[in-house]
């Protein structure tokens, strides 16, 4: 069984197309987030969406759960912790975002994120393609080894250039190849640096959590 997880506004196939495409069975749960708010036409208007989002996902499997939560909308730090709460108090989620209100939508986005590990997986309603996609989205809980900075450093200046080799990597931070070779597992193990293969040479270099991380660094 699969647990749900999606922010809602007014349009109930930002919410459906997403599910849909990710695939629900019999028993899944999707838990809707609310912004709790008094405007009688946006309760309207909500709870209309609410009823959509029940009669579509319920043509399609039988004996799913429907569970809606209103998150009060006070400030941002507090949105993305009521959120948080959410996200972690049962089985891990797929989180659906890209309908709803930015305040709410943001805050769900950051706490996904954070919470990156216990997130099954991440769906979104596509604007361009008018469905649902899961996006790539960068590590952002992601850290540098201290041990492993001149390594990643000489690569950061390798940034806009095609993949380097452990040895010139080497060369650059001042480490032997065998310690370079072990620092480049480690930034491989937290997601910044990718490794290539081909007939002729072995070569790394940055995944996109890498390059986000790099620019950092260039004012250092």
């Amino acid at each position: 069984m699969t647990r749900f997880v999606s922010t809602l506004g007014f349009s109930a196939n930002r919410v459906t197309r997403p599910i849909i495409a990710r695939g629900t069975t019999a028993g899944d749960t999707v838990v809707l987030l609310i912004p709790d708010q008094s405007e009688p036409t946006a309760e309207e208007r909500t709870a209309d969406a609410v009823r959509n989002v029940e009669d579509t996902l319920g043509g399609i499997v039988r004996d799913l759960d429907l569970v809606t939560k209103k998150v009060p909308i006070d400030d941002f730090p507090t949105v993305t912790d009521q959120v948080s709460k959410i996200l972690i108090e049962g089985d891990p989620p797929v989180v659906c975002l890209g309908a709803g209100a930015t305040d709410i939508t943001f805050p769900a986005f950051v706490a996904a994120s954070a919470h990156r590990e216990h997130v099954q997986d991440l769906m979104m309603f596509s604007d361009i393609k008018r469905g649902g996609v899961s996006p790539s989205i960068p590590d952002l809980t992601a850290r540098i080894p201290g041990r492993t900075m001149d390594v990643f450093r000489a690569l950061t200046e390798r940034m806009d250039g095609p993949p380097t080799t452990v040895s010139e990597l080497a060369n650059e931070a001042d480490r032997s190849v065998s310690t370079a070779s072990r620092h480049v597992d480690a930034l491989v193990d937290e997601g910044l640096v990718q490794k290539h293969r081909n007939e002729q040479s072995k070569t790394v270099s940055l995944t996109p959590t890498g390059r986000l991380f790099a620019r950092n660094l260039v004012d250092e």
